[in-house]
């Protein structure tokens, strides 16, 4: 057997850990889960991580207190991306909810202010309001050094609560809350930072019933808030490991029932999703990709007045707007796309063993090059940063890696070895970077010496396959199983498929999609192949077998659902397959 368009690609097929009770289970969903690493599906909130076993949350708590009773003006200091975002709405939502009677929030603009705690963003807020008493960082502070400093010398208190990984120096405050803390033996390293915050609440509120501030019965109901935090640990990423699944698990079911903020509602509303269907991929790539276009084209405190808003009217107005800055968000980034294509077309050099992509153009958009880091990471299977101007003598850049290459660890050793990275931040899979003009070519050379150092293996893409499904299994039952399951995420992937198809019906829309009618035994589907490479669609044609690795979907139109399969991957078999593989 030939493969008329070759997968330049390792494909694996995941093994069976035999872990799950599929007592109840719809059978292709148990076999599903049982190749998945973690096994708990039981979603109980008694099964959460307990909020002691974060480093310094005692103190934290006790400190929070104090400021309670003297009625402390607080200022919440965000990220302008969806984590961010979601994490100020859930401090300042938490904190009132507790009694705070003067919590604001502050969201640094991308375009003006940079990102973190800076002493740029602590005089915006002392302009606003010269008697502040406490700041609180969350999903930023951990790197902000100059910035820590500063606030104590003038007099304000600082608590950080964040996610990213601490560099050699933390800042100068015992009052940090960041499982990435050394010696945090909190036993998730995954959470994101609405999570973390989201835990300080819920430590702060234990500690307020034990001392008789609530009973049980009157507590304040954090279950509101979860709706949040859900979106912001889809949003951003991190690994569904089972205390985050249990997180998303409850706010997945508070979304279906409705039980979300006006500002998610009005969001749904504009753009017609279904709540009663909604899904994490839903969440990660129509939902999502609206809050986060307020930081990337204008400013996040647009998108948390929306998630903040307790007026329907209001939070649609607003929703409205997202949903704008999306649209542009989008244009730019087409155009910005195939520029970005162009450059690494041009760079590649046979001759030399390039393992990575270093991209600048001065006028890209600063809000997007983390988008376009990651397509172009996608599309080559490298690890990328995409650099733009930050100012005459500055670049700003954004970078992606693969699995395998933790790129924040590769960035300190490239400054360890050449002091060229004034700021850098981020985690295994993303960082931002500001480097000098005059040091790219520099750090051209020092990232892709250090990237080439990563083994072989670790530059050629791998495609994970839960196997075939029997032309019985291939239904619209399964389908609708493995949605309504819904809590995929990274590392917990939703279920991708293989099979060998007999191909009955081509069409190619807008040149660039593939709309298919297969044949497996003699069963009919119908498929879509969204963005197919060029060279597979003269391969692609009538009566030619497919192997295809796909994932199942409903598709429903005018109340009538039906089973579709989105393929993923797929390469045309040249000689005749008798039946699926």
């Amino acid at each position: 057997m030939k493969n008329g368009a070759i997968l330049e690609k390792r494909v694996v097929r995941r093994q069976s850990i035999d872990h799950i009770d599929d007592q109840g289970l719809h059978p292709v969903l148990a076999r599903v889960l049982n190749h998945r690493s973690c096994g708990y599906t039981a979603y109980q909130l008694k099964d959460l991580a307990e909020p002691t076993l974060l480093s310094n949350i005692d103190s934290v708590v006790d400190r929070l207190i104090e400021h309670l009773q003297k009625q402390s003006k607080i200022l919440i200091v965000g990220d302008y991306d969806c984590d961010g975002a979601t994490a100020t709405a859930v401090a300042v939502r938490g904190l009132r909810m507790l009694g705070y009677a003067s919590v604001d929030y502050l969201i640094p603009n991308r375009f003006k202010s940079g990102y973190g705690l800076s002493e740029m963003i602590i005089d915006q807020a002392l302009a606003q309001s010269s008697s502040l008493d406490l700041l609180i960082t969350v999903d930023n502070g951990i790197s902000s050094i100059s910035g820590v400093s500063y606030a104590l010398k003038r007099g304000i208190d600082v608590i950080i609560t964040d996610h990213h990984l601490p560099g050699d120096q933390l800042p100068a405050t015992d009052m940090i809350v960041n499982p990435q803390l050394p010696g945090d033996t909190f036993p998730s390293k995954a959470i994101c930072g609405v999570g973390v915050i989201y835990y300080v609440l819920l430590a702060l509120r234990r500690k307020l019933v034990d001392q008789g501030r609530f009973n049980r019965e009157n507590q304040p109901n954090f279950m509101s808030l979860i709706d949040l935090v859900t979106l912001g640990t889809i949003a951003d990423c991190v690994p569904f490991d089972q205390n985050n699944r249990i997180l998303v698990a409850h706010g997945l079911r508070r979304f279906r029932q409705g039980l979300i903020c006006h500002g998610l509602r009005a969001m749904l509303d504009v753009i017609k999703m279904d709540l009663a269907s909604i899904t994490t991929v839903d969440i990660a790539f129509k939902l999502a990709p609206k809050l986060n276009a307020a930081g990337r084209m204008d400013d996040m405190s647009i998108g948390v007045q929306c998630l903040l808003s307790d007026d329907y009217e209001s939070a649609r107005s607003l929703a409205h707007m997202l949903v704008s800055f999306n649209e542009q968000r989008r244009d730019i980034q087409s155009s910005i796309q195939v520029e970005a294509l162009k450059q690494v077309s041009s760079s590649r050099d046979p001759s030399k063993n390039i393992r990575a992509n270093v991209l600048y153009h001065s006028d890209w958009h600063e809000g997007v090059i983390g988008i376009i880091a990651s397509r172009i990471k996608d599309l080559t299977h490298r690890p990328t940063i995409v650099f733009t101007d930050e100012n005459e003598s500055l670049l700003k850049g954004s970078g992606r890696s693969i699995k395998g290459i933790h790129l924040r660890d590769a960035l300190a050793d490239i400054h360890a070895a050449h002091d060229i990275l004034p700021k850098f931040g981020g985690h295994a899979m993303a960082a931002g970077l500001t480097i000098k003009k005059t040091d790219l070519s520099c750090f051209t050379d020092a990232f892709h010496q250090r990237i080439a150092a990563y083994a072989d293996e670790c530059f050629t893409e791998v495609i994970y396959t839960d196997g075939p499904l029997d032309a019985g299994e291939l239904n619209l039952a399964t389908a609708q199983a493995i949605r309504e399951y819904g809590i995929w995420g990274q590392n917990y992937p939703e279920p991708v498929f293989d099979n060998v198809f007999a191909v009955k019906r081509v069409r190619l829309l807008k040149g660039k999609h593939l709309k298919l009618d297969l044949m497996l035994d003699y069963q009919p589907v119908a498929a879509m192949w969204f963005f197919i490479p060029d060279a597979c669609i003269p391969l692609i044609t009538v009566g030619v077998q497919l192997r295809a690795f796909y994932k199942l979907d409903v598709n429903t139109y005018l109340g009538e659902s039906s089973l579709s399969l989105i393929i993923e991957h797929g390469s045309a078999m040249v000689e005749a397959v008798a039946s699926s593989a």
